[in-house]
């Protein structure tokens, strides 16, 4: 698993960055955002499984976890938020190098389905390298 996630993380590290250097408006999205949010949940998820296979906080026992259940919640959630952002940046990429009058919610559906919706983007992706 833990050699999937690095290939997973490198190959969206290196499309991202491919794809914003053949924009033209490089306005409309910011790389280094990218690139920062790819580390944070890199770090993220090394610390949550090294500290002893994650955590499951529910009402029953987060008197258990204490202060730090209000350090692990807020972080849990800038970890989604940096999921979705950067799964939104590689889709808005595709949409803007493509020119077309498709919506982003498709790609970042088929991103978020990694497995199965990659057979339907990486051929656009290589076609837009290839231009």
């Amino acid at each position: 698993m833990v050699i999937w996630l690095s290939l997973f993380t490198y190959w969206t590290l290196g499309v991202g960055e491919k794809l914003y250097n053949k924009l033209n408006d490089k306005s409309i999205l910011n790389l280094k955002r990218f690139k920062i949010q790819i580390a944070f949940v890199i770090v993220y998820l090394i610390i949550v499984f090294a500290s002893g296979n994650g955590y499951e906080i529910n009402n029953e026992n987060i008197a258990e976890y204490g202060w730090k259940a209000w350090v692990i919640i807020p972080l849990h959630l800038i970890l989604m938020y940096s999921m979705i952002h950067t799964i939104y940046f590689l889709s808005r990429c595709i949409i803007t190098l493509r020119n077309k009058k498709e919506g982003y919610d498709w790609y970042m559906l088929g991103f978020w389905m990694f497995p199965i919706g990659i057979w339907i983007i990486q051929p656009k992706i290589i076609e837009l390298l290839n231009e």
